[in-house]
């Protein structure tokens, strides 16, 4: 496999993106690349400056830092699980996206290649954004041990479990091809990515409180996460920087070697059909449009996943669960632009947002009958309950303004990416500011509303703009 073939096609990949999605709607004004960029800066800084408040009573012993930090080798394969599949499944229905490719001299390897570029890049990122605030108030706190042990205790078991859940991965759709079942090939690997991450998940407090014994008592245990962090106070930081390398170009090299020789998708659809009054009505046919995507039974498999980890690990927490559904909601806009080219459904702007909403609750309310009922039986306040589908329904709200705003063109994964990013700073910069405020309960209800309302209105207007453009396209 050429590796200047996977380069160029990189290459003609990071052009798609600046020109297809950093260049498009909202995107291209440069005021609103400026406000993204001042509130992505200043939740930063009040990020980092919570992280060096709660760190700063407790980080001065080395002690209580290697304890943490080898705590938070934890949370990094977790994040890194995590990461993985996420992206995984948005580089998953990349087939439009990578259309224009087949008439360029390519293999599929050397496309697959490329699409695991972009794959290890924004993984890596996801890891620094959720570390980069603990990770610069520790080394302002600490100085150059503070970046020694962040190096050893996040970044190099971040790195190294991202090349290793590659390989897995690249085995998985090896075999599958060989067995010609290629079509169910992404599938069954996120299916094992999945299966990774529950049990990780569901071993994760026995080994932090097996680290936290080993701090107490003040005797050396060996726990893979930190092994790095173990290395480093046994032979020395050069050791563990030495076996970082050796582990990380092993592995990255095996990754390399293992990408499969054919580049497949997964399914997009699914032909359900309901032989009922309902589906003949529009907001039968936005349900449907709903229903039938793979994805949306990917985040149903995730839903009640979760939940079975949920139920044995913490069942007052059980109903969170239901948040994964909310994630589709970013393609439903694109997803039934067709069902609004069709002849006598043409309408105000209001009523399309209302058969978007409306299907979406619909769906979610059905899907989450189940575990709400089961949380109810495990002792959950109904209270709870309101509050986390409430989130849900909020969640939609602000997923269906984003995929408004920002089309998912041709399912392309880096405007889910940037349309994700944008709804994790809204979020961020929210609860930020909430929590330094600290407003009355009413006020705090108040502003929320008036967030919903907003979000409703500049749904509707991105409604008539993309109605306006396609009518005179």
């Amino acid at each position: 496999m050429k590796a200047s073939n996977t380069l160029l096609l990189v290459r003609l990949l990071t052009t798609y993106m600046r020109r297809r999605v950093l260049s498009h709607g909202l995107l291209r004004d440069s005021f609103f690349r400026l406000g993204i960029a001042a509130a992505a800066i200043l939740t930063l800084a009040a990020l980092t400056l919570f992280a060096f408040l709660f760190l700063s009573p407790v980080v001065g012993n080395a002690g209580t830092l290697e304890f943490l930090v080898r705590i938070a080798s934890i949370s990094t394969v977790n994040w890194t699980i995590l990461a993985f599949l996420f992206v995984r499944v948005l580089f998953g229905r990349s087939s439009d996206m990578m259309a224009f490719t087949w008439q360029l001299p390519l293999t599929n390897r050397q496309r697959s290649a490329a699409l695991t570029t972009f794959e290890a890049l924004i993984i890596l990122g996801i890891i620094g954004l959720v570390f980069v605030p603990a990770s610069i108030a520790v080394v302002i706190l600490t100085g150059f041990t503070g970046l020694i042990f962040i190096l050893e205790g996040i970044a190099f078991p971040a790195v190294c479990a991202f090349t290793v859940l590659l390989i897995i991965n690249n085995l998985v759709m090896r075999i599958l091809n060989a067995l010609k079942l290629s079509r169910i090939a992404t599938l069954v690997s996120l299916v094992v990515c999945a299966t990774l991450l529950g049990t990780f998940a569901a071993i994760t407090q026995t080994l932090a409180n097996v680290m936290s014994v080993d701090f107490l008592e003040r005797r050396p245990g060996y726990h893979f996460t930190d092994s790095f962090v173990t290395l480093g106070r046994t032979y020395g930081d050069f050791a563990a920087v030495i076996a970082f390398f050796v582990i990380a170009i092993s592995t990255g090299i095996i990754a390399w070697l293992t990408i499969p020789d054919s580049y497949t998708t997964g399914r997009k659809f699914f032909g359900i059909s309901f032989r009922h009054t309902w589906t003949s009505t529009e907001l039968g046919w936005y349900v449907l449009a709903w229903i039938r995507r793979a994805d949306t039974w990917l985040a149903i498999v995730g839903t009640y996943a979760v939940a079975a980890v949920l139920l044995v690990q913490a069942p007052n927490n059980l109903v969170y669960s239901v948040g994964i559904l909310t994630a589709q909601a970013l393609y439903h806009f694109s997803a039934t632009r067709s069902l609004r080219r069709l002849p006598g459904t043409a309408g105000s702007a209001g009523r399309t947002l209302l058969l978007l909403l409306g299907s979406q609750v619909i769906g979610v309310v059905v899907v989450s009958l189940p575990i709400v009922v089961v949380a109810i039986l495990t002792g959950t306040t109904l209270m709870q309950i309101l509050l986390t589908l409430g989130s849900c329904i909020s969640g939609v709200i602000l997923l269906n303004l984003l995929g408004i705003l920002f089309p998912q063109d041709r399912d392309n994964p880096f405007s889910a990416i940037v349309s994700y990013l944008v709804c994790l700073l809204i979020v961020a910069t929210l609860v930020v500011v909430f929590g330094v405020i600290d407003l009355p309960a009413t006020v705090s209800a108040v502003l929320i509303g008036v967030f919903h309302a907003a979000g409703l209105y500049y749904s509707l207007l991105g409604i008539q703009t993309a109605t306006r453009k396609a009518r005179y396209a």
